[in-house]
């Protein structure tokens, strides 16, 4: 055994084998772990300008609802919702002169809606006045909706600014905005703003960073809404609290499908500015702008590793297996040469 060492170190040719064969391990480690984390790093700042991205977005959604806010005060102090109430401090009744004033409001109600657009959609579906005693006095709907509204509800005289209503066990779901109204420091009833999900949709989840290649959720007050278009419920269903999912840079979890497929998403929540909502981007972990493992040349430069180990064991194995010959041939070679000195000497 000492002697097939002292051949295999003794040879130059080996030494310079194993040199190279040392020094292409270490320039393939090296390729390896400079990609592994260039790769990793690349995945940081492809997660960082996507949340960027969802930053703008989100401070657009933001200003979306700041202008709804906008439309509900304006409603609120126009001279036709106090004329109203000028009226009736006076004592005019319905029937002398006070539905003519409620006729103003209702147009004055109707034009706002009409004329309040986005991408050719209506913003508001529905604007209506309760007054204190939660009667509907003014409705831009016209007919009555099939469900039974409890309108007291949706009085809030404690307020004294405007507040965002979800009613997310409704389908489809219902935002609203609404907003006190108060003539001479007596609150005398409340506007109520129905504000299109088709125009939430188009406009704040479907036009979305990363929405194409995943799917966008919406949260409020730490839940995740179900009734979003095109998210699966699965996916709403395994979304942890939205609260936990805004305190990190990625939240990965899993979520089970309808038929029990285990998938492996990451999630990146933002808020929406002065609200309660928050926007969520969920994608499949393997979907991510670059993931470590899967992503740039990684899979190359590991089939070309595997390719140079095979190489390199091949090289040992021949190289020792032609040395082992060598040996053994040369102990023949002596143990002749000694039963031919024995054979003399006798």
């Amino acid at each position: 055994m000492n002697r097939l060492i002292r051949k295999f170190l003794g040879g130059k040719s080996n030494l310079a084998g194993i040199a190279a064969v040392v020094g292409l391990c270490g320039l393939v480690a090296l390729l390896l772990t400079t990609n592994y984390l260039s790769q990793v790093e690349l995945r940081k700042s492809g997660m960082e300008h996507l949340r960027n991205d969802m930053e703008k977005h989100a401070a657009a959604a933001g200003y979306f609802f700041s202008e709804r806010e906008n439309d509900l005060r304006n409603l609120a102090e126009s001279r036709t919702v106090s004329a109203f109430f000028e009226d009736k401090a006076l004592g005019i009744s319905m029937e002398y002169g006070l539905k003519i004033s409620l006729f103003g409001i209702s147009r004055r109600f109707n034009r706002s809606r009409e004329n309040k657009l986005i991408g050719g959609d209506h913003i508001y579906t529905r604007i209506v006045f309760i007054d204190k005693s939660g009667e509907l006095l003014v409705d831009t709907q016209g007919v009555k909706y099939p469900e039974k509204y409890k309108w007291t509800d949706y009085l809030a005289p404690e307020d004294t600014d405007i507040s965002i209503i979800v009613e997310h066990y409704a389908h489809p779901l219902r935002i609203m905005e609404s907003i006190p109204y108060f003539f001479k420091g007596r609150y005398e009833g409340q506007i109520v703003a129905w504000i299109s999900p088709e125009v939430i949709y188009n406009n704040i989840i479907k036009t979305a960073p990363g929405s194409s290649a995943g799917f966008i959720c919406i949260g409020y007050n730490g839940k995740c809404l179900p009734q979003v278009p095109g998210t699966p419920a699965y996916i709403v269903a395994s979304l942890p609290n939205s609260a936990e999912i805004l305190s990190c840079n990625a939240y990965d979890f899993e979520a089970i499908s309808e038929n029990g497929t285990r998938e492996e998403m990451t999630a990146i929540g933002v808020p929406i500015r002065d609200t309660s909502f928050s926007m969520i981007l969920v994608y499949p972990s393997g979907k991510l702008p670059v993931h470590p493992l899967f992503g740039g040349a990684f899979p190359s430069i590991a089939t070309l590793s595997v390719i140079t180990l095979i190489v390199i064991v091949l090289f040992l194995r021949t190289n020792t297996h032609n040395l082992v010959l060598n040996v053994r041939l040369e102990e023949a070679v002596i143990r002749e040469r000694e039963i031919a000195t024995k054979s003399l000497a006798l």
